[in-house]
C-alpha cells in the first residue's frame, strides 16, 4: 500500500498513534526524497499531524507519532533545520540534563555505543543490499562496487570497539561477516523502541544513495558529541565536589570517545562529491553549525568570548548559546575554582594532561572537518545561511580552553 492511501485508511479509522502505518510512509518519502514528497502527500500526513495533536495522549506512542511528523514536515512548515534533517528528536541520545547518566559514565557510554552500532550497522546493511539489489531505495549515483568494498570495512572499523563493550564481538568475529547477518544479530540485541529509532529516522531529502551515509554518519557524530557533553558535565560535577582524579578520569574518557570516533570521517570521505553536491541543493537551511550537542560541548569547556556567543554560530544554537550566558560551570571555572582554594598543585598533578589531550582531540576533530568540507564544497558557500569552509577555517583553532595550567618539570600522573 502507498504512503497516501495507508494513511487515509489510518485516518477513517480508530486512528491510534501505536497503529500508524510508519513502514508505508517512511518507504514513500524514501521513494521521492523528503523534499520531493507529492502534495497529497503533504495534505495527508498534515491531516494526521492536526488528529494526533488532538487526540494522542501523552503516552510514548502519542509523543512518538507527533515528533516523526513535526520532522516529515519541516520543510512544508517552513522551518526546516539541522536538527529536523536528522531526525534527532526520533534517536534516543545521551541527555547532558539527565543527572543519572551524568553520574554514571558507564550507563551515558552504553547509550550512545547501542545507537551509534545500530545506525552504522544499517547503513553497512544498506550498502551492501543496494549493491546486490538495484530496487533499493535511493537509486541515484550509486558507487562503484570498489567503494562499497572500502565502505563496508571502515564501516566494521568504526564499529569494533563498541561491539566488543556491548558483548557483540562474536556476532562479527571473522573478517569477511556479511552486513546483513551482523544487522540480524544487532536488531535483535536492540530492543523495540531502538528499532523503531532507527527506521523512522532515515528520511533523506533526496534519491541519491550517498545520502544514506551522510545522514548516518552525521547521526553517529551528533550521539558521540552528546555522550562527551554529558561527560563534561560529570567532569564539572567531580570537580565542583573536589575530586580531581576521577574529574581527569572522565575527561580521559571523552577524549578517548572522541579519538575512537574519529574513522567516521574515513568512512564519510568515501562519499562521493558529485554526489554530495547532488543532494546538497536541497539541504538549504540546515547546516551543522545548527548542532547543540557540539556548542555545547564547547561551551562546557569554557564560556566562550561574548562576540563568539554573539555570533551565527551560536544564535543558531540557541539553547547551547542560553546556557553559556546563563552563567553555566565549566571545566575551566571549576578548574579555576581548585587553583584558587590552593589546590593548585592537585590541578597540575592530575588535570594538565587530561585537558591537553581533550583539547588536542577536539582541534584534530575540527581541523578533519574542515579538510573534509573543502575537499566537498571548494570554496562553495555552506548550507543553513553559514560562509562554508571560509567559516570553519575560521572557527578551527578556537582555543578549546583558556589555559591548560602548566606542567611542573619532572611531574608525573599515575593514576589509570
Amino acid at each position: 500500500m502507498n504512503g497516501v492511501d495507508a494513511v487515509q485508511r489510518w485516518l477513517t479509522g480508530q486512528r491510534c498513534s501505536d497503529d500508524f502505518p510508519y513502514r508505508d510512509v517512511v518507504a514513500s518519502v524514501r521513494e521521492h526524497g523528503k523534499h520531493f514528497v507529492p502534495p497529497q502527500m503533504l495534505e495527508v500526513l498534515g491531516q494526521a499531524r492536526e488528529v494526533a495533536n488532538s487526540v494522542a495522549g501523552p503516552d510514548a506512542g502519542g509523543r512518538l507519532l507527533r515528533s516523526f511528523l513535526n520532522v516529515l514536515l519541516d520543510k512544508a512548515d517552513g522551518r526546516y533545520d539541522y536538527r529536523t534533517y536528522l531526525a534527532l528528536e526520533l534517536l534516543p541520545l545521551p541527555d547532558a540534563d539527565r543527572g543519572d547518566i551524568v553520574v554514571d559514565a558507564a550507563a551515558a557510554l552504553r547509550y550512545r555505543d547501542r545507537l551509534v552500532v545500530a545506525l552504522i550497522a544499517d547503513v553497512l546493511r544498506f550498502e551492501h543490499a543496494a549493491a546486490e539489489d538495484r530496487r533499493q531505495p535511493l537509486p541515484e549515483l550509486r558507487p562503484a562496487p570498489g567503494l562499497t568494498r572500502k565502505r563496508l570495512r571502515l564501516g566494521m572499523r568504526v564499529l569494533q570497539p563498541a561491539l566488543a563493550r556491548l558483548g557483540l564481538e562474536q556476532a562479527c568475529a571473522v573478517d569477511d561477516v556479511r552486513p546483513d547477518r551482523l544487522w540480524r544479530a544487532v536488531e535483535d540485541f536492540l530492543d523495540q523502541d531502538e528499532r523503531q529509532a532507527v527506521a523512522l529516522s532515515m528520511l533523506p531529502v533526496s534519491r541519491v544513495h550517498d545520502e544514506y551515509l551522510f545522514l548516518r554518519v552525521l547521526q553517529s557524530w551528533e550521539a558521540t558529541f552528546a555522550l562527551v557533553a554529558v561527560d563534561l558535565c560529570g567532569v564539572i560535577q567531580l570537580l565542583g565536589d573536589g575530586h580531581a582524579v576521577h574529574g581527569g578520569a572522565r575527561l580521559d574518557a571523552a577524549t578517548g570517545i572522541l579519538r575512537e570516533a574519529s574513522p567516521l570521517f574515513s568512512l564519510l570521505a568515501t562519499m562521493q562529491v558529485a554526489a554530495f553536491r547532488d543532494f546538497r541543493r536541497w539541504t538549504e537551511g540546515a547546516s551543522a553549525i545548527q548542532s547543540y550537542s557540539y556548542k555545547l560541548v564547547e561551551s562546557l569547556c569554557r564560556r566562550p568570548e561574548l562576540a563568539r556567543l554573539h555570533s551565527v554560530a551560536f544564535q543558531s544554537a540557541p539553547q547551547a548559546r542560553m546556557r553559556a550566558l546563563s552563567g553555566q560551570a565549566t571545566v575551566q571555572s571549576q578548574v579555576g575554582k581548585l587553583e584558587r582554594a590552593g589546590f593548585a598543585a592537585v590541578v597540575e598533578d592530575q588535570l594538565v594532561e587530561s585537558m591537553a589531550s581533550f583539547a588536542a582531540a577536539l582541534t584534530g576533530w575540527r581541523r578533519t572537518h574542515y579538510s573534509l568540507a573543502v575537499r566537498m564544497l571548494g570554496n562553495e558557500a555552506g548550507t543553513g545561511y553559514t560562509s562554508g569552509t571560509a567559516y570553519l577555517k575560521e572557527v578551527k583553532d578556537i582555543p578549546v580552553f583558556n589555559r591548560v595550567p602548566s606542567t611542573p618539570s619532572g611531574a608525573r600522573r599515575d593514576r589509570r
